[in-house]
């Protein structure tokens, strides 16, 4: 069984991990996409910061560079022709009890023989930045 799971970007803060994202093609597209509803900002150019820059980037920006690279990383993981039988967001089960329960509650109806079916990534509808 596979699942999925998508933290809340904390790493993103840190310099390494989001040179490390530019380098994966489906991050770097799904950046350029987002480029376009980030008019008055170069989201390459801010993913680039130094850490201390890159935290007083402002949270709505930050979270949408998070669903940005989130959206990358799902469609690298269907590009490899991966599939997942759960997919989790930290950001719907907000502590680990949540996870566990949603987790259980999964393998049970799998385990009961009850049809489960497989939840698409459900990432924030983008917001317009200009």
């Amino acid at each position: 069984m596979r699942i999925l799971y998508f933290t809340d970007g904390a790493g993103i803060d840190l310099l390494g991990i989001r040179e490390s994202l530019l380098r994966i093609p489906e991050v770097l597209t799904s950046l350029r996409r987002g480029q376009e509803q980030a008019r008055y900002v170069d989201l390459m150019q801010v993913m680039s910061l130094p850490d201390e820059d890159f935290r007083l980037v402002p949270s709505v920006l930050r979270n949408y560079l998070i669903n940005l690279v989130q959206r990358g990383l799902h469609q690298r993981w269907i590009n490899r022709d991966h599939r997942a039988d759960l997919i989790l967001r930290r950001i719907n089960h907000r502590n680990f009890a949540e996870i566990k329960a949603e987790v259980l509650n999964f393998i049970h109806g799998k385990l009961e023989g009850h049809p489960v079916a497989t939840k698409d990534l459900h990432l924030f509808a983008l917001p317009k930045l200009h």
